[in-house]
């Protein structure tokens, strides 16, 4: 998967999609394309609440998916306490656990590849309020190229907020962002972290945090990546 024209025509679709099965549709043909057979779409509740009513779109192997919400093994999936952990996208063989002690992880992942899912990938999303989830494929194993994980990374999340936004009133505007508020989501999309943009721009790092949060909230994004994807979306920032 390559990031060109195509593939922000593929983020428009799922940012205007209509219904959850509109980009279920999409999602397949993402997974397909980076070879795996089914994914899952879903928020990550407190540990002892059940994650069944988290999810907002499966695609995942029926007997795998019952038994998963039977059995309630949240708590013990150890790429689902993962995603707790990191904001980087991992493959679940990268999720440790100790396999000689921890018996219930083993069991899930055992479990998982009797079910056709025997390695996968995943993307944590955390967003601005507070909501943990993933966007997590399955299937064989697969080895991906560091432009793929990236393009996967920003599918993922464009997918997980318009399902929640689905929920929500639509934007029915533009968003009109500040001069500042342009520059810091330019630096943001070379790679800058908020130090080095207080640096470059002569600002302290607190004022570029306000500059920052106040344009994801006029886009309507849920972390740094969605920002700038939708700035890029809308040609506030140049490509």
């Amino acid at each position: 998967m390559h990031v060109d024209e195509k593939f922000f025509e593929l983020l428009e679709s799922i940012n205007a999609a209509p219904d959850q099965t509109s980009i279920l549709e999409r999602m397949r043909g993402v997974a397909a394309d980076n070879g795996y057979n089914h994914f899952i779409i879903s928020g990550l509740p407190p540990r002892g609440v059940g994650v069944e009513p988290f999810v907002l779109a499966a695609h995942w192997p029926d007997s795998w998916y019952s038994r998963y919400f039977e059995r309630d093994y949240t708590q013990f999936d150890p790429v689902a306490r993962n995603c707790f952990r990191t904001i980087l996208p991992f493959y679940w063989s990268e999720a440790q656990y100790d396999r000689s002690d921890d018996l219930m992880a083993q069991r899930v992942m055992d479990e998982a590849g009797d079910c056709g899912l025997k390695a996968g990938f995943c993307v944590p999303i955390h967003t601005q309020d507070g909501m943990q989830g993933c966007v997590s494929f399955g299937g064989d194993t697969r080895d991906l190229d560091p432009n793929s994980r990236n393009a996967i990374h920003l599918v993922a999340t464009y997918a997980f907020a318009r399902l929640r936004s689905l929920r929500r009133p639509a934007r029915l505007t533009m968003p009109k962002l500040t001069g500042r508020e342009v520059e810091v989501l330019k630096w943001m999309s070379h790679g800058k972290s908020s130090e080095d943009i207080a640096n470059v721009l002569g600002l302290s790092h607190r004022t570029v945090e306000f500059h920052y949060n106040n344009a994801s909230r006029k886009l309507g994004t849920m972390n740094r990546t969605h920002a700038v994807a939708e700035a890029l979306r809308y040609n506030l920032i140049p490509l």
